[in-house]
């Protein structure tokens, strides 16, 4: 089984596009845990779905990294995997593609994707490629991936801790450096559909720099790392497409 993490904040909407996605997928044995971190609005949505493998837990506002945690400490299934619930995957395979790349190899499994550009009414204005791929070495200077499409095996908790809350903005790649440093590869599972939701008020954005370059620096001096560039995804594919120019 798959338990997969939904952590979300006061946008049911958003939400629910997210559950869409999971209801899609081909792969029907999953734990689908929604971590409720705001007003209940979207732990309601979700249970108005009626989808009996929808578990709706609340977190009392403590923030991403602590509803996360959470969600791992009810998660049952052999794998973890992530979906935020502005995100969305487009590709009904992307379950099955993890579950594949798994078998083969215990690893940090990833997806690629697209950044799309939204209003906050969900409109499309366009979107960015986003090709996701990561080595011990490459993350140490980016994060390389995308979020909304990682999996790995569930035991890894039990072996390296849970998410640091110490972290709010970078926890991801600080958990990426902790499975890789552990000894797991990083493997691309070949899917690309991992739909990322770029917005005026996504924390990654431009408007929230000076938390970000704090937290930043706290990642970095947590894992001896020096020269780290404050980037965000939009970066790092802007940065790839002008490399295939």
């Amino acid at each position: 089984m798959i338990s997969i993490t939904v952590p979300t904040r006061n946008r049911p909407g958003h939400l629910l596009r997210a559950l869409a996605s999971i209801a899609a997928q081909t792969v029907r044995d999953v734990q689908i845990l929604v971590v409720d971190d705001g007003d209940g609005a979207g732990a309601a949505a979700a249970r108005g779905l009626g989808d009996a493998r929808i578990e709706t837990l609340i977190s009392g506002g403590a923030g991403q990294v602590a509803a996360r945690n959470m969600a791992i400490g009810a998660a049952r299934g052999d794998i973890v995997a992530w979906l935020d619930d502005d995100d969305w995957w487009e590709e009904t395979d992307h379950l099955a593609r993890i579950v594949a790349t798994i078998a083969a190899q215990p690893c940090l499994a990833h997806a690629s994707g697209r950044l799309v550009q939204e209003t906050e009414a969900r409109a499309s204005t366009g979107s960015l490629p986003f090709q996701a791929a990561m080595t011990l070495d490459s993350a140490s200077r980016d994060n390389t991936l995308l979020a909304s499409g990682i999996a790995y095996p569930a035991r890894l908790h039990a072996e390296i801790g849970r998410f640091d809350d110490t972290l709010p903005i970078y926890w991801d790649w600080d958990w990426y450096l902790r499975v890789l440093r552990h000894g797991l590869p990083a493997v691309a599972t070949g899917g690309t559909g991992v739909c990322i939701s770029v917005r005026s008020d996504n924390t990654s954005g431009h408007g929230n720099t000076a938390l970000r370059r704090a937290d930043l620096a706290r990642f970095a001096a947590k894992n001896g790392l020096s020269g780290l560039v404050l980037k965000n995804h939009e970066d790092v594919a802007r940065e790839q497409e002008a490399a295939v120019e």
